[in-house]
């Protein structure tokens, strides 16, 4: 009856699960299993296995949790997830992350364009190494505030040096990333 509840897909899961316990004492496994309703819950089962004082097998002692919510929240995140990155890799605006010492820590496409370079050739390089040295202290300065803020954003005006040697004049808007009251970065 047990077995006939469980996803198709996920019955290996399920054998794999008691096998796993069996031969190495414990286990473990997520997978589908059908509610007295007919939807399919996700479980999380732990199982082990104890012995007699002889040490053969008694029998597989099984934990299981109801981890649906969770799952729907995970799949809801990925979901978000992928739709700013495709909202960001496709946006005409350069979008940059900066650590706290201007090591460029993310670049969007659009780098290609501002200064013929690729986001990856921009990774880990200090950003105001690409600004015009009559503009890096103010660019710094800019910078330092913005950091120090975490609700508004500071906007600056500088030119930033295209591979071929020109200077692009960019207006930029720095806002510090801030998750549970600390600057991240």
């Amino acid at each position: 009856l047990f077995v006939s509840r469980v996803h198709p897909a996920d019955l290996k899961r399920i054998l794999v699960l008691y096998a796993d316990a069996a031969l190495h004492g414990e286990a473990s496994a997520e997978y589908r299993f059908m509610h007295h309703d007919g939807a399919y819950r996700w479980l999380h089962d732990s199982a082990a296995v104890t012995r007699d004082p002889d040490g053969v097998p008694a029998e597989i002692v099984v934990r299981s949790t109801d981890i649906t919510e969770a799952r729907r929240v995970e799949a809801e995140l990925l979901g978000r997830e992928e739709y700013f990155r495709r909202l960001i890799e496709h946006a005409s605006d350069v979008i940059s992350v900066l650590s706290v010492d201007g090591i460029v820590q993310y670049q969007s496409p659009a780098i290609r364009r501002l200064a013929g370079l690729t986001p990856e050739e921009m990774v880990g390089r200090n950003g105001f190494d690409f600004i015009h040295r009559d503009d890096v202290a103010h660019v710094q300065q800019m910078f330092r505030l913005a950091l120090q803020q975490t609700a508004d954003a500071a906007t600056v005006e500088f030119r930033h040096r295209h591979v071929d040697g020109s200077w692009r004049v960019v207006e930029a808007v720095a806002s510090p990333i801030v998750e549970a009251g600390e600057l991240v970065g």
